[in-house]
């Protein structure tokens, strides 16, 4: 008779499941025990279990937790403190190494550095392209922003460069806030309720272990949403689908040195998390010389313990490109670098929402350069606008160098742009 009730158990169990959750959140229950899941945070809610979630983080807003607890905090607003070392049911355990919100100090020689490699980048670039007003615009306003007045780096600014500033945007245009200090707590709570239906959304397209595995870093003082022991952005979210298309696509050659070239890298929040998922890689990330001295100061923080290439490392030796690939995990450079990087050696090429914003002229340079250093089988990931605008030059009007077989061509992003994943064919 009890393991009769067991069973009921299990059915209901069962049935519960299949009402809240996505087909990867329903396990296969012992047929009259009925255990649940071990990690609450490998359960991602379908479109019913969504509104349910809504509706009760409501109420508990509402009821200041009085009546049902908030499963959602955010940084900047209330306390997070979690106690990492053993496991419970709420968070994935082991922990993942992305959830290590330790910023360690950086040398000032290192800041030095920074800003030699701004100086020789602005050198480069000016021989190169013709800088356009809104280059000299975003110049102007970075230097007002990172910058004291006897033109050294500003420490105290520059770590905050995530950080809820009107005048950052102006810079990015990318950062997605959900955590607002300029906008109040309920309104910021609502917008984490949003932010928390999109990750639970997203796990339809992403597997469970990566998106129950990503976390945003500290650096830059971007504040998250704290959720199941992750911290989290609608940015992150937006990385983490990439990652998921390339890992989910290409099988890299754990024997032998992958080189990944990310063109319009950001600040590197991409390439922290490519990194952890692609073996014995080599990251060589491209932006402008302003952006760079950011991903400078991003990566370095992130990772205290990889050998890390400025331009200013690197400057006189351009000529040694598979000798650079092999001694660093991540060398930065400007734009004009990509013509020194040697035919055929690249096994990935990345550029997302990038492309699609220049004009004629920097596309076809990239796509010139693109094909040429991809290696026969290597790929090309894609996540742009399709149609040309005042903006820039649409993915329907890229004049392709050479063959590419398409692999991927989805659209589950919250721009709606095309995720093309094209491999190099002769």
């Amino acid at each position: 008779m009890l393991k009769r009730f067991g069973f009921i158990k299990s059915i209901f169990f069962q049935i519960i499941d299949k009402l809240i959750y996505q087909e990867q959140s329903q396990f296969l229950l012992h047929f009259w025990r009925g255990h649940r899941t071990p990690f609450q945070s490998i359960l991602f809610y379908n479109r019913f279990g969504r509104i349910l979630f809504a509706g009760k983080e409501f109420i508990a807003f509402l009821s200041k937790g009085k009546l049902i607890k908030k499963t959602i905090r955010l940084e900047g607003y209330e306390e997070i403190d979690r106690d990492f070392r053993k496991g419970d049911y709420t968070y994935l355990y082991p922990i993942s190494p992305m959830v290590d919100r330790r910023i360690e100090p950086i040398e000032e020689s290192y800041l030095r550095k920074i800003e030699n490699s701004l100086e020789l980048a602005y050198i480069m670039e000016n021989n190169i392209f013709d800088k356009t007003e809104e280059w000299d615009r975003v110049t102007d306003v970075f230097k007002s922003l990172f910058f004291k007045d006897n033109g050294e780096i500003d420490p105290a600014k520059l770590s905050q460069f995530r950080a809820t500033s009107k005048r950052c945007e102006e810079v990015f245009g990318d950062q997605f806030y959900y955590v607002d200090q300029d906008v109040g707590y309920t309104k910021a709570y609502l917008q984490a309720i949003d932010l928390i239906l999109e990750y639970h959304r997203y796990a339809k397209v992403i597997k469970k272990e990566l998106l129950s595995s990503v976390s945003e870093s500290k650096v830059g003082g971007s504040a998250s949403v704290y959720y199941r022991g992750q911290y989290l952005s609608e940015k992150l979210l937006f990385h983490t689908l990439i990652v998921n298309d390339i890992t989910t696509h290409i099988d890299f050659d754990k024997n032998k040195r992958n080189v990944i070239v990310d063109i319009g890298s950001g600040y590197g929040g991409l390439d922290r998390l490519l990194s952890y998922y692609i073996p014995n890689a080599c990251f060589i990330l491209v932006d402008l010389p302003e952006t760079l001295l950011l991903t400078s100061y991003y990566m370095e923080h992130n990772f205290p313990n990889k050998k890390i290439a400025l331009l200013s490392d690197i400057a006189d030796r351009l000529d040694e490109f598979d000798a650079l690939v092999l001694e660093y995990d991540f060398i930065l450079v400007p734009p004009s670098v990509v013509e020194k990087i040697p035919t055929a050696t690249v096994d990935l090429v990345v550029n997302s929402a990038s492309l699609g914003f220049m004009q004629q002229d920097y596309v076809r340079y990239y796509l010139e350069h693109i094909y040429r250093i991809l290696r026969t089988r290597g790929h090309f990931y894609s996540l742009n606008k399709e149609y040309n605008d005042h903006l820039g030059i649409g993915f329907y009007s890229w004049d392709f160098k050479g063959s590419y077989l398409t692999k991927l061509m989805e659209y589950n992003n919250r721009f709606s742009y095309a995720q093309w994943l094209g491999e190099k064919v002769d």
